[in-house]
């Protein structure tokens, strides 16, 4: 297997919600992998993400952005790695902070977004 570095997946990470704040479907689902693009749908992001603004009000910034290893291990910018990462931040919003996830799979796609309360319990990646 070929290892990578995580370089630009902070940016990478900010960016994806960013899209998604801003409703640009098409260029989010280009940096979807194939494989999760019927499931991850702009129907099923935006939906997910209306609950979301209800919640917390608009977007206004991130917080804390970093990518990390599935068991939480957090990884210096320079570091190579194999597989499957997550990109972390806390969204910060009009009235209060969410957690954004972005798993992106050894080509940098997403694989897997998750938007989820502050205080989420146990989480899929």
């Amino acid at each position: 297997m070929t290892t990578r570095t995580i370089t630009g997946l902070i940016e990478a990470t900010e960016a994806t919600f960013r899209l998604i704040a801003d409703g640009s479907h098409d260029e989010l689902q280009a940096r979807l992998n194939p494989r999760v693009r019927e499931q991850l749908t702009p129907q099923l992001i935006g939906d997910t993400w209306v609950v979301a603004l209800g919640m917390v009000g608009e977007l206004e910034g991130f917080e804390g952005t970093h990518v990390e290893l599935h068991d939480g291990t957090p990884l210096d910018a320079d570091e190579r790695v194999i597989g499957t990462v997550i990109g972390a931040t806390v969204l910060r919003c009009e009235v209060g902070e969410l957690v954004g996830r972005v798993a992106f799979d050894e080509t940098s796609a997403i694989v897997g977004i998750l938007i989820v309360p502050i205080d989420h319990g146990p989480l899929p990646f």
